[in-house]
């Protein structure tokens, strides 16, 4: 489930889709410019964790004419099935149930032919600290035109063959930061861009659950020869006294590390509620 709560009023979706023939991608991008106002979350069922209601209310607010797709298993496995029986082995055999949300994201996008597409930016300082990357992007919110390449080709690395064990490494962030990194260079991203959000406009925040002061107790001091990205994220962080959000005018929508798809963090698990009865009005299956 994607943990989001949107802002502002200007619209932002997540994984978006415009119906009709997934398989009717073209050629070339179109003239159509703009991204179908479809919202898509995904869950095991309808039965959602009571932590995400106020995150569902919030889009579903502010985005009163947008149509918004609840994916449960079943649809996930329906769509497979129908539009992609060549992912269908793999999907199922994933046994982590954070693979099979990140690795469905991907095929929402291909469908008609059009042009846009955008990814999410994790925070640099957090990048850098845990990562010791430079920057990283973010499959918690993500959208395109139907017929984007960029999510046919995710969608084949992560799920035309087993991608590993762990889902950060197989399915999420560190995969899709991996294929992006590949794809900006191709020749097919000068006619099909992808656009890598500023961390500001959708994951402001950096992850309060951890402590940044413990994390960073070994960086190098500012002026030291050779600081790696981990010594710079500290650095960033410290210089803006440890606070951990930097939400401003261009913030539309607001990531929140639940970590509710973690074991480890089932004790922060409130008790369930029926999105199909008490969203009613808004919420759409693909079955």
């Amino acid at each position: 489930m994607v943990h989001h709560q949107i802002k502002h009023r200007e619209p932002l979706q997540e994984n978006s889709d415009s119906g009709g023939s997934l398989r009717n991608a073209g050629s070339g991008p179109s003239k159509t410019k703009e991204i179908p106002h479809i919202l898509h979350h995904t869950f095991a069922s309808e039965m959602v964790y009571e932590n995400y209601r106020p995150m569902i209310s919030s889009c579903l607010k502010l985005n009163p004419n947008w149509t918004y797709y609840l994916w449960r298993d079943s649809d996930a496995i329906a769509l497979i099935s129908k539009e992609y029986p060549e992912y269908l082995k793999t999907y199922l055999s994933f046994k982590d149930n954070l693979q099979r949300s990140d690795a469905i994201r991907y095929p929402f996008h291909p469908g008609l032919t059009h042009l846009a597409a955008f990814i999410d930016q994790e925070r640099l300082e957090q990048t850098r600290i845990l990562w010791r990357r430079d920057f990283s992007a973010m499959n918690s919110v993500m959208g395109s035109v139907p017929g984007h390449p960029f999510y046919k080709a995710m969608a084949d690395r992560v799920l035309k063959k087993y991608p590993g064990r762990y889902a950060f490494q197989s399915t999420g962030p560190l995969a899709l930061t991996k294929f992006f990194q590949e794809y900006k260079g191709s020749s097919e991203a000068k006619s099909w861009p992808v656009t890598l959000l500023p961390p500001s406009v959708a994951s402001p925040l950096m992850d309060n659950q951890k402590n940044w002061k413990w994390l960073c107790r070994k960086a190098k001091r500012r002026g030291s020869p050779r600081l790696s990205w981990f010594d710079k994220g500290c650095h960033m962080l410290e210089s803006k006294n440890w606070h951990l959000g930097s939400t401003d005018k261009s913030t539309i929508v607001v990531h929140r590390f639940l970590h509710l798809g973690y074991d480890s963090h089932n004790r922060n698990r409130r008790s369930k509620f029926d999105v199909s009865k008490d969203f009613k009005s808004r919420v759409n299956f693909y079955l």
